[in-house]
C-alpha cells in the first residue's frame, strides 16, 4: 500500500512589481488522511531547505483525528516578479523563533 504523501510544495508569485518584506501570506493545505494530527508535526522550508516562522491552524479534521485541512500564515519576503516554491512538510531543524 502507498503512504500517502507528507510533503506539498507551495508555489507563490509577486505579480506585484515592488519588492514586498516580510508580507503576511495565508495559504490553506490539504492533507491526506492520516498524514498529521497535529500542526507542530509538519513546517515550512524555503528553496535553500532552511525552515521559515510560520504559524498552522487546523481547519477541519479527518474521521480518525488527523488533519484535513491546515491554514499556513508566513511572513515573505519577495522580490518584484519573482516566484518562490515552499516546501511543506516534516521539520528538517528548529524553526526560527
Amino acid at each position: 500500500m502507498k503512504m500517502p504523501a507528507r510533503e506539498q510544495t507551495i508555489h507563490i508569485h509577486n505579480r506585484i512589481h515592488r519588492t514586498f518584506k516580510a508580507q503576511p501570506v495565508t495559504y490553506g493545505i490539504p492533507w491526506p488522511q492520516g498524514v498529521y494530527g497535529d500542526v507542530d508535526e509538519f513546517a515550512v522550508h524555503d528553496e535553500a531547505g532552511h525552515a521559515m516562522p510560520a504559524g498552522s491552524t487546523v481547519l477541519n479534521r479527518w474521521p480518525d483525528g488527523s488533519i484535513q485541512w491546515s491554514l499556513l500564515d508566513i511572513p515573505l519576503d519577495i522580490e518584484p516578479s519573482a516566484s518562490c516554491h515552499l516546501r511543506v512538510g516534516p521539520p528538517t531543524s528548529p524553526p526560527p523563533i
